[in-house]
């Protein structure tokens, strides 16, 4: 790259970041790096000039995409965003770097024929059974290692569950994505991915004895020759991170054939994919947490806001007494407390920083109502909680023997 054309990248030099997530852009040898806190060296992200203030993305989990930096009235950077989506914001402390990102890579794995046979001769069985059945799994090897030639594969989807039973999976959502922005997470779908180390999580986490959220997922970097290296990251609410939540759980592995992978940002692709047609499930594996290699690696974070979200939610709820409105859009009559004024104004500040796809807004006038609209996945579990809460609890005025 001319040094001379790459001299003005030096104003795009910098911390950026979003919720979980940070990158440090920087001048190399002539080239506009992304570099993420934690991740090897080898592994950064190039920025290929698109023209203007664009740039193509090169390796890692934004591959693809072009991003534009979005400049201010003095002509320094404020934001990073693909097309109208706003991905990262310049960070406060340029000074300081924020803190690296936990990033967790899978075990090694020598070679060996004589397994990587046994693997392919069970998973040619899996395929040509493909009757949604246990794997008996005799094999002198760890799961994980199985399912990671199965991953590599490219040919089914895997989805963790404590569920042992599933015979069909079906596009009802019982749980939404928080931070959301885009709602493609929130979708009424049956969602997996490819890689199954991920999975497994999601079948040893006992979310019954969680409060709060669990964090997980995986990225992938890639360095100059283009090879990928797999980083995860895993934890639950740090306030239940001692009783160790673990359970005995389910990895079904799934057909791919009504599945779309999920759109990351631009042109990228995320790791996520969704059906919204039922799913029967190829095969089925039973999974113990001593099973998942990262089992001793999981984390803890702070919950205490998304809690109080939950809590202040449920007032909500418990507070209708009508509903109006169906699919996408609901108008809430809510009961007049004095405390409600003050936790509604609560609530939709805490909504928009962990459902911000969503809309609520308060409608003027009496009764106190509140008009919600928001991506699928959200709107149902609200649906629910709605339909719970009124059929336990008949109108005011009305009497029950």
């Amino acid at each position: 790259m001319d040094n001379t054309a790459s001299a003005g990248w030096a104003v795009y030099e910098g911390w950026y970041a979003t919720y979980g997530f940070t990158v440090e852009i920087r001048c190399e040898a002539g080239e506009l790096l992304a570099a993420v806190p934690g991740v090897p060296p080898g592994y950064e992200m190039r920025l290929l000039p698109a023209g203007g203030h664009r740039f193509r993305i090169v390796g890692g989990p934004l591959t693809g995409a072009v991003v534009a930096f979005r400049l201010g009235g003095d002509g320094r950077p404020e934001a990073i965003a693909a097309g109208p989506e706003e991905l990262l914001r310049v960070a406060e402390d340029q000074v300081k770097p924020p803190e690296p990102h936990t990033f967790l890579r899978a075990p090694d794995l020598a070679a060996d024929a004589v397994r990587d046979q046994a693997f392919a001769e069970l998973f040619q069985s899996i395929l040509d059974r493909r009757d949604g059945s246990w794997i008996d799994y005799h094999l002198p090897y760890p799961k994980h290692e199985f399912l990671r030639f199965a991953s590599d594969r490219e040919t089914v989807l895997f989805h963790g569950s404590g569920r042992p039973d599933i015979d069909e999976f079906r596009p009802r959502r019982t749980s939404y994505e928080l931070r959301d922005r885009t709602g493609r997470g929130n979708q009424q779908a049956v969602y997996a991915t490819q890689d199954a180390l991920w999975s497994m999580f999601f079948a040893i986490v006992d979310r019954s004895r969680i409060t709060g959220s669990i964090r997980n997922g995986v990225q992938f970097y890639h360095n100059r020759g283009g090879e990928p290296l797999a980083l995860y990251n895993f934890s639950i609410n740090r306030d239940n991170l001692a009783e160790q939540p673990w359970r005995t759980g389910t990895l079904y592995l799934l057909p791919r054939d009504s599945f779309v992978r999920m759109p990351l940002a631009g042109q990228a692709l995320s790791n996520e994919w969704a059906s919204s047609a039922a799913v029967k499930p190829l095969a089925r594996l039973r999974v113990e947490p001593k099973d998942f290699p990262f089992l001793h690696q999981i984390g803890g974070h702070d919950d205490d806001a998304l809690l109080r979200f939950n809590q202040l939610e449920k007032t909500i709820v418990e507070a209708a007494t009508g509903v109006q409105g169906e699919g996408g859009h609901l108008v809430l009559t809510l009961r007049q407390t004095p405390e409600l004024a003050g936790r509604l104004a609560e609530f939709l500040e805490l909504q928009r920083e962990f459902v911000p796809a969503a809309s609520v807004s308060v409608i003027d006038g009496e009764p106190v109502r509140i008009s919600v609209r928001g991506p699928a996945a959200f709107m149902q579990v609200l649906h629910d909680s709605l339909d719970r809460h009124l059929a336990a609890e008949p109108p005011p005025g009305t009497t029950s023997d």
